[in-house]
C-alpha cells in the first residue's frame, strides 16, 4: 500500500519539516515518544488517521501530535484502546463526567493479568512441535490468541498459555485439549450472559425507566464494577466444589480397589 510504503524509512527523502504538519513517522515518533511501530498499529486500528503522502513520503501533523497525546492520557485513566476508539468517534469531550465514569468502568478488566505480547517463537519455545498451523487458528477462534500488525502475538489471557504450556510439561497434548478449552469457553459466555441479564433486568432497565437520575450514577457504576469480582468469585467457588466431588468420583472407587489389592 502506498502509506506503507511512504512510511519507510529512506534517509535519501528525509528532510527536516517546516512544520508540525511536516513530520514524517520517526519523527512523529521522536516528538511524540511514542514507536514507529505502534503508529502504524495505531493507524490499523483507526486510532489516528493516515498520512498526507507527498512525492511518496508520508507526513503527519499537529492532528496527530494531539490524538497521539490523548491516546495516552485515556490509556492512562484506565480506558482500553476499543473504548478509547469509540470516544474518540463520538468526540469524548462532549461526553458528560457521569457517562465518562461508566465508560471507563465498562472497559475495565477484572484485575486479571493484563494481555502479553510475545513473539511467535517464545510460543514454539514453551509448546514446542505441538503448535501447529491448525492448533493457531484454533486459538486465534477462541480468542486465546492474535495476530498484531506488526507480526507479534497478544494474549488477551496469558494464564491461557501458562495453563496449556504445564500441560505439555506433564506430558499432556493441546490437541484433546483444545475442546476443553472451547467448552469452557462456550459456558464462561452463557454464565456471563445470565449475570449480565440479571442486572440489567433488575437493575439497569429501572435505572432506564426512570431517566438515567444523576444521583444514582455512582450506585451503577459500583455496581457494574463489582459484577466482575462477584461472578468471577461465584464461578470459581462453585467450580472448585464441583471438580472435587468430580475427582473423588472418577478415582475414588479406582484408588479403593488399589488399596485393596496392596
Amino acid at each position: 500500500m502506498a502509506s506503507d510504503r511512504a512510511d519507510r524509512p529512506d534517509r535519501r527523502r528525509r528532510r527536516t519539516p517546516a512544520s508540525d504538519d511536516e513530520l514524517t513517522i520517526e519523527q512523529l515518533s521522536e516528538r511524540t515518544g511514542l514507536t514507529a511501530r505502534n503508529i502504524r498499529a495505531y493507524r490499523t486500528q483507526r486510532l489516528l488517521p493516515p498520512p498526507v503522502v507527498r512525492n511518496g513520503v508520508g507526513f503527519y501533523g499537529a492532528e496527530h501530535v494531539a490524538r497521539i497525546e490523548r491516546i495516552r492520557q485515556l490509556r492512562a485513566e484506565g480506558f482500553n484502546l476499543t473504548a478509547i476508539g469509540r470516544l474518540l468517534d463520538d468526540g469524548d469531550t462532549a461526553a458528560s463526567p457521569e457517562l465518562r465514569d461508566l465508560r471507563r468502568v465498562v472497559s475495565g478488566a477484572s484485575g486479571a493479568e493484563p494481555p502479553r505480547t510475545v513473539e511467535p517463537d517464545e510460543l514454539l519455545r514453551l509448546l514446542g512441535d505441538q503448535l501447529t498451523p491448525a492448533l493457531v487458528q484454533r486459538a486465534t477462534e477462541l480468542g486465546a490468541v492474535r495476530a498484531l500488525p506488526d507480526g507479534r502475538l497478544e494474549l488477551p489471557t496469558p494464564a491461557l498459555l501458562d495453563a496449556a504450556a504445564e500441560l505439555t510439561d506433564r506430558g499432556i497434548p493441546l490437541e484433546p485439549v483444545m475442546p476443553v478449552f472451547e467448552l469452557v469457553q462456550r459456558e464462561c459466555e452463557t454464565i456471563a450472559d445470565a449475570f449480565l441479564d440479571t442486572f440489567h433486568e433488575r437493575v439497569w432497565s429501572h435505572f432506564q425507566e426512570a431517566g438515567h437520575p444523576r444521583a444514582r450514577w455512582d450506585e451503577i457504576a459500583e455496581t457494574i464494577e463489582r459484577l466482575r469480582p462477584m461472578a468471577s468469585k461465584a464461578v470459581l467457588a462453585i467450580f472448585q466444589s464441583t471438580i472435587d466431588d468430580a475427582i473423588e468420583r472418577r478415582f475414588g472407587d479406582e484408588l479403593a480397589q488399589l488399596a485393596e489389592r496392596g
